[in-house]
């Protein structure tokens, strides 16, 4: 961020795990930025914390799942206008997008890297324990990790 202040990372990780996300921040911090995570269950409550992300010089944490629930809601309600100013912001507004576990959302087919996919950004990360692995079966693959790794790398190429 000290590249690009203007920037609006969003990192999309497994729920499990976003508690030591923010753990890390805090220990490595070089700068005082703020850190978002939705923990909120109502699309207005949402839009509020995605819209003071998107006001304030911050990094966005948000797990896997609540990610794809808000991509992907197509409910028709009262809120249906927060419902799509939510799904505009998470699409349209971050300029980094980091996936923690990134092999989790390997299946082409899932909702999840559907909506990954969707998100407009030119700088895509993804990080992943497994990827030392896939790489190690290079010269003796399995299908599954030759399609987890293609995936993976059409994914960051969008």
């Amino acid at each position: 961020m000290a590249m690009d202040p203007q920037a609006k990372p969003l990192i999309v990780l497994p729920k499990g795990i976003i508690e030591s996300w923010k753990r890390e921040f805090t220990k490595w911090a070089v700068e005082n930025i703020p850190l978002y995570s939705v923990k909120a269950e109502s699309r207005r409550q949402q839009l509020k914390v995605l819209r003071e992300w998107v006001e304030e010089r911050s990094i966005l944490l948000l797990g896997y799942q609540q990610f794809a629930k808000i991509i992907c809601d197509d409910s028709i309600n009262i809120d249906d206008e927060v419902s799509e100013d939510c799904k505009r912001i998470l699409l349209e507004k971050p300029t980094l997008l980091i996936l923690d576990e990134g092999h989790t959302s390997r299946n082409k087919e899932t909702n999840m890297l559907i909506s990954l996919a969707r998100v407009r950004t030119p700088r895509k990360v993804v990080l992943t324990g497994t990827f030392v692995f896939i790489m190690a079966d290079w010269y003796t693959p399995t299908l599954n990790n030759r399609f987890t790794l293609f995936t993976l790398n059409s994914f960051v190429r969008l």
